[in-house]
């Protein structure tokens, strides 16, 4: 079957955790499908200790982002799933997670945009968990710590129609309908998972940095920051190894921005 002949409808959840395993027998952990959950996140943390699994919901009444932001999406609409890292990759901070796992996502995309013939549609990670399409966010990472494991959440817009969201959102979004690549959020998320084992399993974190720089959003842009109680001004240059922003100021100085206290503004 190619991905033309993918039909846009999702097959029957009570389906999704028999076709992954299916197509995926290599994937760490098993694969837990729910109709409806408040979080997957929440679901997730709850039996983080009992190793690797992957959580997935048919609907989210709770979603969650960075920073506490709610994740808005229509029933259908949106892949929703958490990734139990237990234990973590080594040294993994919640930062390098995120943006490991947003590679992995915009990997994703491209290859599904490959099944369906459609044209490329140059996906790029917007520091340090989003993924963007012409500056529009198509997916979403949050990485939280529990205990001795880490839970990955990814959401990503798979079925939304051009100008189908909600005019309260913070930014402009986009999906995978809007851009040009049909499918359904099974397909979407066979696609993400492969790739999001491999990533974070990535041995060389020096691959993962190059990984970022052909996709990033922000190198070589000039952009503003805020780090604590300062403001830092400068062009971003590239990522440091926990994979905080390295930038260079006006006057030259090269300043290493920390991830879990910066923001853009």
């Amino acid at each position: 079957m190619t991905g033309l002949d993918v039909p846009l409808t999702d097959p029957p959840l009570s389906q999704w955790t028999d076709a992954i395993e299916a197509r995926l027998p290599e994937l760490r952990g098993r694969v837990e499908v729910y109709a409806e959950t408040r979080s997957t996140q929440d679901v997730a943390a709850a039996g983080a200790q009992r190793g690797p699994r992957v959580v997935v919901a048919g609907r989210q009444t709770r979603g969650r982002g960075r920073r506490g932001r709610a994740w808005l999406a229509a029933d259908d609409a949106c892949l929703t799933f958490s990734w139990v890292a237990c234990p973590p990759p080594p040294a993994a901070t919640a930062a390098g997670l995120a943006v490991t796992a947003s590679i992995a996502v915009a990997e994703a995309v491209d290859a599904l945009a490959r099944d369906t013939g459609a044209a490329p549609p140059a996906a790029r990670i917007k520091w340090p968990n989003d993924v963007c399409v012409d500056a529009a966010k198509l997916a979403g990472v949050l990485v939280e710590q529990r205990g001795d494991a880490a839970v990955v959440g990814v959401g990503l817009n798979v079925r939304t129609p051009a100008g189908g969201f909600p005019p309260t959102l913070a930014g402009p979004a986009t999906s995978l309908q809007a851009i040009g690549v049909p499918t359904h959020r099974l397909s979407a998320l066979l696609a993400v998972l492969p790739r999001l084992d491999r990533r974070l399993n990535e041995p060389d974190p020096d691959a993962l940095r190059a990984a970022w720089r052909t996709r990033s959003q922000m190198r070589d842009t000039a952009a503003r920051f805020r780090c604590g109680n300062r403001v830092v001004e400068g062009v971003v240059v590239d990522l440091d190894a926990d994979c905080g922003l390295i930038v260079r100021t006006l006057n030259g100085q090269l300043v290493h921005l920390p991830a879990h206290a910066t923001t853009r503004v």
